[in-house]
């Protein structure tokens, strides 16, 4: 989501500086909804740690906290919702590991 891409105020190294001069805190949000990818990634661990490795490099290399919103929960089944909660047990430990706070946003 660079700003070449998105316009003004998407991402770049220097929007973050410019919030972080603003904030005392910065988050990034990470947004997906379950039919465009989260509930397939949750059936296979390689995708779930890929997934948890790049969200923590992302975060650690530009000095950002997380706040994580996954849409569509409702339409999980209940496999889904209990791979959903491990997924974000391993990714609140990986977080964690590195001083990254992390917020949880999910409308249903």
């Amino acid at each position: 989501m660079t700003e070449l891409e998105y316009g003004v105020g998407g991402f770049t190294t220097n929007n973050v500086r410019i919030l972080k001069e603003q904030c005392e805190e910065v988050y990034c949000t990470l947004s997906g909804r379950s039919e465009s990818g989260v509930a397939r990634m949750l059936h296979e661990q390689v995708l779930i740690d890929k997934t948890i490795e790049a969200i923590v490099k992302f975060c650690k290399t530009n000095g950002l906290h997380l706040d994580l919103n996954i849409e569509g929960l409702a339409s999980f089944t209940a496999e889904e919702c209990i791979k959903h909660k491990e997924f974000m047990h391993q990714l609140g430990l990986a977080l964690k590991a590195e001083n990254i706070k992390f917020r949880l946003v999910t409308v249903a």
